[in-house]
């Protein structure tokens, strides 16, 4: 923020220990490393006016960045920043696209070719493999319904004509 010239006023001496605390800082000198002389007992709750500022200057830098780029300068300066992905967000991350993590898994029953998770590790040995692809919704309810649960056909039908199933 401050080599962008958006640190606006948040070096001045009021926001030191409001930014120490909510780095994690205490006053038992465990969290932040800044050497900042926190009054026992006080809390962010204590700093509302100034927290809420810090917050608006935050806000106003993080808006003139995109994700990756936060993510991405963070990392190079050792701050812990992550961005909270959305589904799209997860498929598109050019870490996992890096790794191949995700792998195309075909549903010839449907003539189309859906996108899955993959590996969540990766073994020289024994290789991760889908080994089929994710059931279509009701398709083991026979299974499920008659021979493991011990309905009848009928029930069954009920289940269906009710909406429940």
């Amino acid at each position: 923020m401050e080599s962008e010239g958006m640190a606006a006023d948040l070096k001045d001496d009021k926001y030191e220990p409001v930014i120490a605390l909510m780095m994690g800082a205490s006053v038992y000198g465990k969290g932040s490393k800044q050497k900042v002389s926190l009054e026992a007992g006080k809390g962010l709750r204590d700093y509302a006016e100034e927290a809420d500022h810090i917050d608006d200057v935050w806000e106003a830098f993080l808006k003139t960045h995109t994700r990756e780029e936060l993510f991405v300068g963070a990392q190079t300066r050792g701050v812990r920043l992550m961005p909270v992905n959305d589904a799209k967000s997860v498929v598109e991350d050019i870490g996992l696209k890096e790794r191949k993590y995700f792998v195309d898994v075909s549903h010839p029953e449907l003539s189309t070719i859906f996108t899955y998770p993959g590996a969540p590790y990766r073994l020289s040995e024994t290789p991760w493999r889908v080994s089929r692809r994710a059931p279509l919704i009701g398709e083991h309810n026979i299974e499920i319904y008659v021979e493991e649960l011990g309905y009848d056909l009928k029930h069954i039908e009920d289940l269906k004509r009710n909406g429940t199933i």
